[in-house]
């Protein structure tokens, strides 16, 4: 049996705390036995390894980390060769009084530092930080909050030159670190992973123009990857391009490919790889369906065609994928299946096989390449909301069956395939591989939804059954 570990109680960690409390600890104690070289060599020590700790614990330091280590080395280094305690505070406040004028700035630009980042701090979803309002709120308190760093600022002055050194630092303690202990939340703790863990590497989304493919590029460029996104229709490509709102440092570029034709594939690859310099992740997202009806009367051009799109399209990536990924000392590769792929769907043609094949070729692909750390699972999406399954009459059997056999009661959104993605490519699922996941709302507990009702009234009974048509 796998070992529980206890869970951190509520509140502020003690270890934040402790990283909080300490640096003033130190400063004062060292201060007033040492002098000021030792008190601020062990202050900046302390808030180094705290920084450090943050990031162990999962905090969104992410890239920032090495900024603030190499700030607070730097004003600490300053600080003992000057010996000065106006030099060592001075750039403490004149730092915060940048921030405030930095934050200002974004709001100005239309930009806000907040509307980019507080949704890694609170439970918000894309669509209302897709609304108007968002934008307007989250500009006005970035502006407010630049404000009252330069308003603290001057306080600040004004308090130094008031006080001795000791004083100061204990009485701003006292004013505003406990606040700050208690009401700044660690970044990354509310269940998002857009924590900078992907910034720099390079991923290839295919069908990335829409539905479930742009989710999963937005997941991947706000975690700071820099995704290429491919697809048959340049417009829609770069309709995406524009939505997604990177973050950590990512970007979004965009290439013209058709999954079906190999050279095609094997530049949409070569241009992620050159795009970031390296590729550390593919996401064979391109697919589709097809002819429906029972198999007896498929038609035998129409299922091939699925079959190229879903099977060969994957494998292509595949193949022109490894090569890369093992250069660049391994990475991810997801393939699209489907709620189809393992569950029953009558009379939906080449669909369901194609997507078994996909689930087959990732554990195939993780038992050849695993030596070579490169991960394959594959994604089972149940019934999502895109612009495809908008297609499905709401108030028809089809969506009914889908509805009433998900424990969940609803159908799901892009945004939950893409969460799943990012996860399946990042280093949170590196002991994971060969393996499907389901992202169904638990529909895969039931039965699979029956399209008789799509080609029966054309077809008949008598050919439902399996007899040919007259």
């Amino acid at each position: 049996m796998e070992e529980q570990r206890p869970t951190a109680p509520e509140g502020p960690p003690r270890g934040r705390t402790l990283d909080s409390v300490m640096p003033i600890v130190l400063f004062v104690g060292l201060n007033r036995l040492v002098g000021l070289g030792w008190a601020v060599f062990g202050a900046t020590a302390w808030s180094v390894k705290a920084a450090v700790g943050r990031r162990r614990r999962g905090e969104a330091i992410g890239r920032f980390l090495p900024i603030l280590v190499a700030y607070l080395v730097a004003r600490g280094i300053i600080g003992i060769v000057t010996d000065s305690e106006a030099v060592y505070f001075g750039i403490g406040i004149g730092t915060k009084a940048g921030i405030g004028v930095a934050l200002i700035a974004t709001a100005v630009a239309g930009r806000p530092f907040l509307g980019r980042v507080l949704h890694l701090a609170l439970p918000v979803d894309r669509t209302v930080r897709a609304h108007e309002a968002w934008a307007r709120i989250t500009s006005r308190l970035t502006v407010a909050w630049g404000l009252w760093l330069l308003a603290t600022s001057g306080f600040d002055v004004w308090l130094f030159n008031q006080t001795s050194a000791d004083g100061y630092v204990l009485i701003r303690a006292l004013v505003g670190w406990p606040a700050g202990i208690l009401l700044t939340p660690p970044l990354g703790e509310h269940g998002g992973m857009a924590d900078g863990a992907l910034t720099g590497q390079g991923v290839l989304v295919t069908g990335g123009g829409t539905g479930i493919g742009r989710a999963c590029a937005a997941a991947l460029a706000a975690d700071g990857a820099v995704v290429t996104i491919c697809g048959r229709t340049e417009s829609r490509l770069l309709e995406s391009q524009a939505a997604i709102q990177p973050g950590h440092g990512g970007r979004v570029e965009v290439v013209v490919a058709d999954v079906t034709d190999e050279a095609s594939v094997a530049a949409a690859v070569a241009a992620a790889a050159d795009h970031a310099g390296n590729l550390a992740g593919v996401v064979a997202n391109a697919g589709g369906g097809g002819g429906m009806g029972p198999y007896h009367v498929q038609d035998t051009a129409e299922f091939l065609r699925v079959l190229h799109l879903n099977v060969l399209g994957t494998m292509l990536c595949v193949k022109h994928a490894v090569p890369h990924l093992v250069a660049d000392g391994g990475g991810s590769f997801v393939g699209m299946s489907s709620l189809a792929g393992h569950v029953t769907h009558p009379n939906l043609g080449a669909y369901p096989v194609a997507k078994a094949g996909i689930e087959q070729m990732m554990r195939n692909a993780a038992d050849e390449f695993g030596r070579s750390n490169v991960r394959f699972n594959a994604v089972r999406p149940g019934f999502i909301a895109t612009e495809i399954m908008g297609l499905i009459p709401t108030d028809g059997e089809v969506y009914d069956s889908y509805v009433r056999n998900t424990p969940l009661g609803d159908v799901g959104q892009p945004e939950d395939v893409g969460n799943l993605v990012r996860f399946l490519v990042g280093p949170e699922s590196r002991w994971i591989t060969g393996t499907c996941i389901n992202v169904d709302g638990g529909h895969a507990l039931r039965t699979g939804p029956d399209f008789s009702s799509f080609v029966a009234p054309a077809l008949g009974d008598d050919v439902m059954a399996g007899k040919l048509p007259d």
